[in-house]
């Protein structure tokens, strides 16, 4: 039987103390060599650094639109065409981020060949208050397209189709799934902008005081034919469609539509027609007699939605809206028309004597 010696079994003390030391030292050395610089980040530090929600202060480098989000920066894509904004990549969460700060704007470039296309590249974009561009859509370059309106909170736009014709087709796309609705008011505008499959000459003039979005419908010429508001995704018809509809049959006008002037920041309207009487002497006599004008004024206040009409005084018969169509401007409750190839302010409340601008 062996017996064990004292210190037989047991972990020398001496080497426990060294191998303490050599670890101390070693670890001194490596924090040492990581605060020199000479090793590489931890696994741990690389996931913190790179993790696009860790910013928690003013030094955040990403655009305002993107702090407080747990995104990075989508990555920039060199255009096809180097005349074409560079753009990043438009990841689905970025419609999320979107307001009314954003923009969405059609760029083309190049003039095609005016028959069979008329740019070279046609592109739609989504543009951040930072001025960071996402290509939406890409559009065939047979006719010329344009924003018309946009809800960025339903991420829907109103699209203008122009191919230099009177009547230019205005299409709903959706910017998520870039599907068009064609018929999207229902019967909320006038039967005048009816075209094939859809709606043509439509334009967006504003928000009027009661908060109300103000569209109108337009002739080939420019003329009103009808007045609209849209509330998300209903659209409601101003009583006064029916008043330039009964004008025109009663031919105040040779369109389909009135000259109007528009101050949607007061939520007023004024619209003019002239019904011109044929010659004729009381003998029948046309030699020296001159054609007649009678005149027909509406006033119209878009926030109650009434119409009356008015006897406003003029300087000629051929009184329209200066930019033609309905361009018409407002100075203070007098409106600006063109008289005889002059500027003259017209008063349609009042009742005054016009006088020249």
């Amino acid at each position: 039987m062996r017996t064990m010696r004292g210190d037989e079994g047991r972990f020398p003390v001496g080497a426990l103390i060294t191998i303490a030391v050599v670890a101390a030292a070693g670890f001194g050395a490596y924090w040492l060599l990581g605060e020199m610089g000479f090793l590489g980040a931890t696994q741990a530090q690389v996931t913190t650094s790179a993790s696009p929600g860790a910013h928690e202060d003013d030094d955040d480098p990403r655009p305002e639109w993107l702090q407080d989000t747990e995104y990075a920066l989508p990555a920039a894509v060199e255009p096809e065409d180097e005349r074409m904004p560079v753009a990043r990549t438009l990841e689905p969460w970025v419609w999320d981020q979107v307001d009314e700060d954003w923009d969405l704007s059609v760029i083309r470039v190049g003039e095609g060949d005016q028959y069979t296309w008329f740019s070279d590249v046609q592109e739609l974009y989504l543009i951040s208050p930072t001025e960071d561009y996402f290509k939406v859509s890409e559009f065939d370059t047979t006719v010329n397209r344009d924003v018309v309106h946009w809800d960025p909170e339903l991420t829907v736009a109103w699209i203008r189709r122009a191919d230099g014709s009177q009547w230019e087709q205005v299409i709903e796309f959706d910017l998520r799934t870039q599907e068009n609705t064609y018929d999207f008011a229902g019967t909320a505008l006038s039967t005048a902008n009816r075209v094939d499959r859809g709606i043509a000459n439509l334009n967006y003039l504003g928000v009027q005081p009661d908060g109300q979005e103000t569209w109108v419908t337009y002739d080939g010429t420019g003329a009103t034919t009808g007045v609209a508001w849209r509330d998300g995704t209903q659209w409601r018809a101003s009583l006064v469609r029916d008043d330039i509809r009964k004008a025109v049959l009663q031919a105040y006008s040779q369109d389909r539509g009135l000259p109007a002037w528009f101050d949607v920041d007061t939520g007023r309207a004024v619209y003019h027609g002239v019904y011109t009487a044929a010659a004729g002497g009381v003998d029948g006599s046309t030699e020296s007699a001159t054609p007649t004008a009678d005149h027909l004024w509406l006033v119209h206040d878009m926030v109650a939605d009434t119409v009356t009409k008015a006897t406003v005084a003029v300087p000629s018969d051929d009184c329209g809206p200066l930019g033609g169509g309905h361009a018409g401007l407002f100075d203070g409750d007098r409106i600006v028309a063109m008289c005889d190839g002059e500027e003259w302010l017209l008063d349609p409340y009042a009742g005054g004597e016009p006088q020249r601008r």
